[in-house]
């Protein structure tokens, strides 16, 4: 009888419970990370989106105050119970005294937008504009 020869056990197919364990903790990982950057995208784009609806409502409401004749004072609005419109028109004296030997005076308009309920602003334009003078006295 010859003697026998000593065969290594052919090694086992399939992953160990420790691999198993390792490929699970990086993929959970993976997607965790994945979630918390789809979940930031969505803020930043309802942030935008508010800022983008907030611009347009400033710039409406001051194309509305350059074109139409208003009066000095603060009106204000609020739109879709989401955004505090704020219009203010004040005489600006420093250019009116500059344009007193003219036909014309000058008015500050200024437009705030912010979300119902806090105050930071979310746009804030401002322009200045040329009235005849016989408007702003009669006003």
């Amino acid at each position: 009888m010859s003697p026998r020869k000593f065969r290594p056990a052919a090694p086992a197919a399939g992953f160990t419970l420790l691999e198993a364990i390792v490929a699970f903790a990086i993929v959970a990982s993976t997607l965790a990370a994945l979630y918390g950057l789809i979940g930031q995208g969505t803020r930043s784009l309802a942030a935008s989106e508010d800022r983008m609806v907030a611009a347009l409502l400033a710039d409406s409401e001051l194309a509305r105050a350059t074109v139409e004749d208003l009066a000095s004072g603060t009106a204000e609005a609020v739109f879709d119970n989401r955004f505090h419109v704020r219009s203010t028109i004040v005489p600006e004296r420093d250019l009116d005294q500059k344009l007193r030997a003219t036909p014309f005076t000058a008015v500050a308009i200024e437009v705030t937008v912010t979300r119902s309920g806090e105050s930071t602003p979310l746009v804030r334009l401002a322009t200045l504009r040329l009235r005849p003078r016989e408007t702003a006295r009669a006003r």
